[in-house]
């Protein structure tokens, strides 16, 4: 069985920097295969064959058809990130959001994640639940639940899908295809408890809807890969060798004024000592690359 990391970098270039930055902390904690996904336009910056150390920054190159991240003429990284299943280039692939870093030996990871698709999940949600709050805020469960014709009974999971492993197979394949399905007949933006950005439709309302209608539970109990923190959550900032204890990685979700300056802090950090191993310099920091986050932009 084939296995490695899959990042994908689409739309604005400092996608591409993210990319970069992500796979060379991930290259310098474990020896592992990444393949990058790629529209050409973020990734027109880099060097494809940019050594990291005695290895390649990234081992498989994979182009993304235009119609798998435009709906309609419009930009639509939600899409992307649901149709990715079919460009994956391993057996076993843990596909990462390029707005993080690793802070640990990841080669465990797959032996691991042994379901056909593991996720960082905040937890589960009903029908009798009348607002599910901040673990899943793109919508109400009544208005969900008619939309897709989720049964009454279902558990609605609640993902972020900046970690997903997925294992091919069946059914893999038919989680996602469902959740392409669910895309295709998409919930009104007026029905939508939240907007990403401007308006636009987020991939975890779809996966978390796919999971609800088969009946997958996508958690190992006790299993966060990446660590978050919002800027609303006040108090000390949490040692980074503690992190390292719990978390995989570390992650810059959302825009500019969404994450703990502590989680800024780190990253920088942690890019600085990756690249200095190789005898670089960290370009590509938090206070440039935030800016130009899809959800400030689109």
């Amino acid at each position: 069985m084939t296995k490695g990391f899959t990042l994908l970098a689409i739309g604005q270039k400092e996608y591409g920097y993210w990319a970069r930055n992500m796979a060379a902390s991930i290259k310098a904690n474990s020896d592992v295969q990444i393949q990058l996904i790629h529209d050409g336009k973020a990734t027109k910056h880099l060097h494809f064959d940019e050594p990291f150390g005695n290895q390649y920054l990234f081992d498989t190159i994979t182009d993304i058809p235009a119609d798998l991240y435009t709906d309609n003429g419009h930009f639509s990284p939600g899409k992307a990130k649901i149709h990715l299943y079919d460009l994956m280039a391993f057996d076993h692939s843990i596909y990462l959001d390029v707005d993080g870093c690793c802070i640990g030996d990841v080669s465990g990871l797959f032996d691991i994640c042994t379901k056909p698709i593991v996720s960082h999940v905040w937890g589960y949600g009903t029908l009798q639940d009348k607002t599910f709050g901040d673990l899943m805020y793109w919508a109400d469960a009544e208005p969900l639940w008619q939309h897709f014709h989720i049964p009454a009974d279902a558990r609605l999971p609640f993902l972020n899908t900046s970690f997903i492993s997925v294992r091919k197979g069946n059914e893999a394949e038919m989680i996602y295809r469902t959740a392409q399905q669910c895309l295709d007949n998409p919930m009104p933006l007026a029905a939508m408890r939240e907007l990403w950005g401007k308006g636009n439709q987020p991939d975890e309302l779809y996966f978390n809807t796919a999971m609800a209608l088969l009946n997958y539970e996508p958690h190992i109990e006790g299993f966060d890969p990446i660590y978050f923190r919002p800027y609303r959550e006040y108090g000390a900032a949490v040692p980074l060798d503690t992190i390292k204890q719990q978390h995989y990685f570390i992650g810059l979700w959302g825009g500019q004024r969404f994450n703990h300056q502590s989680v800024e802090r780190y990253y920088d950090g942690v890019m600085r000592n990756v690249w200095s191993q190789v005898g670089q310099t960290n370009v590509h920091k938090t206070g440039n690359l935030m800016r130009k986050k899809f959800v400030e932009t689109n």
